[in-house]
């Protein structure tokens, strides 16, 4: 592979051409903050990809994206491969580049690294590649609720096309909750369903019943939180996805507690 320069369309730089609903709603904004897609097995599609010379270097770069996709223990391996993509990219522009800064920000961001994150975040808004819903979940973490509602909010006025929609729904549903707007939360996700209604795929319907489940959670409502959850977290445990996982035994055990089952409640948490 080397280091040849990506082909068309990139052109370089420069060319013309707690017990109340406002802990839960807190505990249910935490379980929400993960924007990467666990899609097992990509990580052989980018190897694949690679040993391909045939495939033009525009493509081989977004099968080298792919590496984003692996579980969340392999998380040091998608760094290393995205940022290997960024330097590759570097001094080029148009969506791939972009994408690859937006990508290495979300692991940036999931690994807690956040200066790192914005500044990938911010190289991405350079090459034209949108910010959301990644940079609003890195200013939730940061405790800036106004900035991360803002910028969520404002993508949505923005963005039409109902599928792109849906990452920048699923992180409205995290950002309201964590305000304590249930209402706001529940209307995210209920286009969230609206939109999926007819797609089936164990991701799309554990990431469903995520949305349904921690609006409930939120309005105290911990017994029909609780199968949305557990259906949701079942799905994810399949789909060996770990990070997915951690989070919804959080709200599980908070749904626990709220039901007086405090040695159910100790067990989610730890584990």
């Amino acid at each position: 592979l080397g280091r040849d320069p990506p082909q068309e369309p990139l052109v370089r730089v420069g060319d013309d051409g707690g017990e109340g609903a406002e802990e839960l709603a807190v505990d249910a904004s935490r379980a929400f903050g993960c924007g990467v897609q666990q899609r097992p097995g990509a990580g052989e599609i980018a190897t694949r990809a690679l040993d391909l010379d045939e495939i033009d270097a525009e493509d081989i770069m977004v099968h080298r994206l792919a590496i984003v996709a692996l579980p969340v223990q392999v998380e040091a391996d998608a760094l290393f491969e995205i940022a290997a993509v960024c330097i590759d990219l570097d001094g080029y522009t148009g969506w791939v580049c972009g994408h690859a800064f937006y990508q290495l920000g979300e692991v940036r961001r999931l690994r807690g690294e956040w200066d790192a994150a914005e500044d990938a975040y911010r190289r991405a808004a350079e090459h034209g590649c949108p910010t959301q819903p990644g940079l609003g979940l890195l200013r939730l973490a940061e405790g800036d609720l106004d900035a991360a509602s803002g910028g969520v909010r404002r993508a949505l006025t923005e963005v039409t096309t109902t599928p792109d929609r849906l990452d920048l729904l699923k992180a409205a549903v995290t950002i309201h909750l964590a305000e304590g707007h249930i209402e706001a939360a529940r209307d995210a996700g209920t286009e969230f369903e609206e939109i999926t209604e007819e797609m089936t795929t164990p991701v799309v319907e554990a990431e469903r019943s995520a949305v349904r489940g921690a609006p409930r959670l939120s309005e105290s409502d911990p017994g029909n939180a609780l199968p949305l959850l557990r259906r949701a977290v079942g799905a994810w445990q399949e789909q060996g996805a770990p990070h997915e996982v951690a989070q919804l035994n959080v709200l599980i055990g908070q749904a626990c507690r709220a039901l007086a089952d405090h040695d159910g409640a100790r067990l989610e948490f730890s584990a």
